[in-house]
């Protein structure tokens, strides 16, 4: 499938957050962040639609992801909150510079080349959906296969690791973007550390997945 390692890993812009823009917290910082953290909330949801194709709604790991796309939507609502109270009230749209535009690719920008405050940790994703296949059971009356695909593993076991990864990266610099908000501290520290509480739960979920070499996409 074309661009297929796009799919089962879409690249970080964290890393590209320099010292001075975590310093200053600039309008590049919030960008980059808002980006990021709507990525992995997309992420979870795609995860959740994938495997509910082929294991069903009832099913635990559905439910994870499920609960982890809320999460994450909470999530925006405390970062949503930082960065309107970083800003003053006069200020109600980041402007994107022009070499930074084409990082928007699948996510269309405000006029005049703006993102509203208010879309950073919303409206700000850039990855595509995942390609939702269901599969064939294997056994005959089956509403569902009970299996996913090698490919599909490896789209979870990129984002597992993702996940751990921004949360850390989240961790690191929650004192730095709630230094002048003290107030926002333990809320914020409190929706990561929900999040951060699914180390067990992934351990299960890559126990108990049935991963199908010999995988037959259904019609």
């Amino acid at each position: 499938m074309q661009d297929m390692e796009e799919f089962l890993a879409p690249a970080s812009l964290i890393p590209d957050i320099t010292h001075e823009e975590l310093e200053e917290m600039n309008d590049l910082f919030w960008l980059k962040l808002g980006i990021e953290h709507c990525n992995m909330r997309e992420w979870t949801s795609n995860i959740a639609f994938m495997l509910c194709a082929n294991l069903g709604k009832s099913n635990s790991n559905v439910n994870l992801f499920f609960r982890l796309h809320r999460l994450y939507s909470n999530l925006s609502c405390a970062l949503d909150t930082i960065i309107c109270a970083h800003y003053p009230l006069s200020i109600n749209t980041l402007s994107i510079p022009s070499s930074f535009q084409q990082t928007y690719e699948y996510s269309k920008l405000d006029e005049n080349e703006c993102r509203a405050l208010i879309g950073i940790f919303y409206r700000s994703n850039t990855i595509r959906d995942y390609p939702t296949t269901k599969y064939v059971a294997n056994e005959k009356g089956k509403r569902y296969c009970g299996y996913i695909s090698p490919r599909d593993m490896q789209y979870i076991t990129n984002f597992i690791t993702r996940h751990e990864e921004y949360l850390e990266y989240l961790k690191h610099i929650c004192d730095s973007m709630t230094k002048t908000k003290t107030r926002f501290r333990i809320g914020l520290n409190k929706k990561i550390t929900e999040l951060d509480s699914n180390h067990h739960r992934f351990q299960r979920l890559l126990l108990e997945l049935r991963i199908e070499e010999n995988y037959i996409i259904k019609n």
